[in-house]
């Protein structure tokens, strides 16, 4: 027996008004006119999406990544995620740890939040490599920060680190919200496909923050639709190979006045993105390659070695002054056999 949802009168008359214009956004996108082509189009999609549903077999093995994902909290407080990246070093964002040394005190990270129940014991982390850098009115051109925990981590995620593509499924695992850990599969929003992305939501604010400087048209960045937001900055994201591409950081939204369902701001989201991992190591290398006392030789043979020589290359590339010390650092170690 069909029932109708209660107290929905305002919200199928909010739907019904935006359907027309839905519609009319598909004929134009696929350059169709008929009703009976935009019914196809809503069936295609729905396939494609289906197509996507996870196989049981890939999502444990997608869980058993989130053993290494964890919540940064300030104090108790929860300020975002992070993952063990190697060793006893965490990857989050450097929004999340703050802009300065007066804001890095007393971090620590938590990896078995998974359940409100039980006891949940937080590591303590020094922060000891981070940048924050603006590009844009929206988008950090580096937001990352790197953390030494006072305690072994469970296993690293460098060791399956890919490359970003502009196509395909994703999987994004940390803590939205400040909330116990969650996982999220979701899609990439290729390049070309942004600005269609953000059509019903442009305004004139909107434009002029979002799109008048180009942070939609952002190369350096992925971006998705994903139900994570608040709270889970820094989360590893994956591919649908299992490797760990890029790190959520943001994502862009609108905000109004409105009535419903509290007369607070409301704010629509729009899209997701996250920064390229194969940025943020090679920008941790360039920081830290002058520091004696930091394991980047055990940091480089933690990445596999098929990824190895494109990241050497667009290091020699990006930073002549350092050839000598990139060279180095890949080199080959040769083990000395005595008598």
């Amino acid at each position: 027996m069909w029932l109708p949802v209660p107290n929905s009168e305002g919200l199928l008359s909010l739907l019904r008004s935006q359907f027309g214009d839905l519609v009319q956004l598909m004929k134009n996108r696929h350059k169709v006119s008929t009703p009976q082509d935009v019914q196809k189009l809503f069936s295609q999609e729905f396939g494609k999406n289906r197509d996507y549903c996870f196989e049981v077999r890939r999502l444990r093995t997608f869980l058993k990544l989130g053993d290494s994902v964890c919540q940064v909290r300030k104090g108790d407080d929860p300020a975002g995620s992070g993952f063990s990246l190697f060793g006893k070093y965490i990857l989050t964002n450097g929004h999340v740890v703050g802009t300065d040394a007066a804001h890095h005190q007393n971090i620590r990270v938590v990896f078995s939040f998974e359940s409100l129940e039980g006891n949940h014991q937080p590591i303590p982390v020094k922060v000891v490599a981070r940048d924050f850098i603006k590009k844009s009115a929206l988008i950090p051109k580096f937001d990352w920060a790197l953390l030494e925990a006072e305690a072994e981590l469970p296993p690293p995620l460098l060791e399956d680190f890919g490359l970003v593509t502009d196509k395909g499924m994703l999987c994004i695992i940390g803590h939205p919200d400040g909330k116990v850990k969650k996982i999220d599969p979701c899609f990439t929003i290729p390049l070309e496909e942004r600005t269609q992305k953000v059509m019903p939501f442009i305004t004139k604010e909107y434009f002029e923050t979002n799109i008048n400087d180009r942070s939609i048209n952002n190369k350096d960045i992925q971006t998705y639709d994903t139900c994570f937001f608040g709270g889970s900055s820094g989360s590893p994201v994956f591919d649908e190979n299992f490797k760990v591409v890029s790190m959520h950081s943001g994502g862009f939204y609108t905000e109004s006045k409105g009535v419903y369902p509290n007369p607070k701001e409301i704010v629509s989201k729009v899209m997701e993105y996250s920064h390229s991992l194969s940025v943020i190591v090679q920008q941790i290398i360039i920081q830290l390659v002058d520091n004696d006392e930091f394991p980047l030789r055990v940091m480089i043979d933690c990445i596999p070695s098929e990824q190895r020589d494109g990241l050497k290359k667009e290091l020699l590339q990006s930073r002549e002054d350092l050839r000598e010390k990139i060279e180095a650092l890949f080199s080959p170690i040769v083990h000395m056999e005595t008598d």
